[in-house]
């Protein structure tokens, strides 16, 4: 292993921490993938919210008999799903993209308070994940309990 000389390091004033060439190279090419996604997720988003929306103002002229098929208010629960979903999609790409700013800003700066604001919000984004990942894992078991118990009835 190739020993890192002093020169090699942008120097750190927390606990003697330093940023390797390299270590730069990583964080710079990951606060570009992290804007990339966040504004990928913003697009969705919007589409997303504006699908809801559309959902909602089906016209029964241009679809037929689609209100008679579908009753308007089930309609209604599915557009506004959509637009709950998109809005929920929106706050991990917000903390993505938030990261990814103050990342940049970092480092075209030599900034540590903005490469500290940039894993702060880094760190929000994968713990908002993490506890919707803990949700859907509870709500799975429950369906899946629920499920047993239904079919066990029948």
């Amino acid at each position: 292993m190739d020993e890192i000389t002093q020169t090699d390091h942008y120097q750190q004033e927390n606990l003697g921490l330093s940023i390797t060439h390299a270590s730069y190279s990583y964080l710079e090419e990951i606060s570009k993938w992290t804007k990339f996604l966040s504004i990928v997720g913003f697009v969705l988003s919007g589409l997303m919210i504006l699908g809801g929306f559309s959902a909602m103002s089906f016209d029964t002229d241009i679809f037929g008999n689609v209100a008679e098929a579908l009753p308007m208010a089930l309609i209604a629960v599915y557009g506004i799903m959509y637009i709950v979903i998109g809005l929920f999609y929106f706050i991990p790409c917000m903390f993505l993209f938030k990261s990814s700013t103050a990342m940049k800003s970092a480092l075209q700066n030599n900034d540590n308070i903005q490469l500290e604001e940039s894993l702060k919000k880094h760190k929000s984004f994968f713990k908002f994940i993490g506890i919707t990942t803990l949700i859907m894992l509870g709500l799975y078991a429950i369906g899946i309990v629920f499920a047993i118990i239904f079919f066990a009835a029948i």
